[in-house]
């Protein structure tokens, strides 16, 4: 297991995740991208307002990820040592999702379009998955617990991930099932964050984000 690192290491890289998500916010929301993008994407079967923003984020994920792409995870990993445990980490999140979200009184992504499975979770991951993890890996790379393997760069990714919803309590979406939503972006990102920690590839976790996403778009 790796040292920890120093302190200033450590203040350096919440600054830089605070101000990620921060940032990843304004581009999932800051209407003038989207202005501009609308007549680019005129010639393409419309993704609505909501798949524009999507493609905001998706730049700003590609912007910081690819300059960074080893420690952000854009390669495949150390998946063959570990396929089972990544097979089962990032199943169980979209096995819940079918059993529990079609049976829930609320729906807020009912009536979403087709980018909250195929845009959305790579937009996301590629700032937080991928970028911001990268980021707090080096300075928490200490589990949480000797006889609890999670590193704690996870738990704050998954606050910071959690975080990034907090702008839906202004949508028709209601503070219970926001607060509902809160619980399962952090669990989830804790949950499939292992696959990250595992190989090194964030791919393996944006694949199960998908899937929960598919499921979530297609539960009527």
């Amino acid at each position: 297991m790796r040292h920890a690192a120093d302190p200033p290491h450590r203040v350096r890289a919440i600054a830089i995740t605070v101000t990620v998500t921060f940032l990843a916010g304004i581009a999932a929301i800051w209407e003038q991208p989207v202005r501009v993008l609308g007549p680019l994407l005129r010639h393409v079967p419309h993704p609505g307002h909501a798949g524009q923003h999507s493609l905001v984020l998706l730049v700003f994920g590609l912007l910081l990820t690819i300059p960074t792409w080893k420690m952000s995870g854009l390669r495949i990993g150390t998946i063959r040592q570990h396929w089972r445990a990544v097979l089962i980490v990032c199943g169980i999140p979209v096995l819940l999702t079918a059993l529990v979200y079609p049976q829930l009184g609320e729906r807020p992504f009912a009536r979403a379009g087709a980018e909250m499975w195929l845009i959305s979770p790579l937009a996301q991951d590629l700032v937080f998955m991928g970028f911001t993890y990268g980021i707090l890996e080096s300075a928490f790379p200490k589990y949480v617990h000797p006889r609890v393997p999670v590193r704690r760069a996870l738990l704050i990714g998954a606050v910071a991930f959690a975080a990034w919803h907090l702008p839906n309590l202004f949508s028709a979406m209601s503070p219970a099932f926001l607060a509902f939503q809160l619980l399962y972006t952090s669990a989830g990102f804790v949950l499939t964050g292992l696959s990250r920690q595992w190989t090194g590839s964030m791919l393996y976790a944006t694949l199960s984000h998908s899937g929960v996403n598919f499921i979530a778009w297609v539960a009527h």
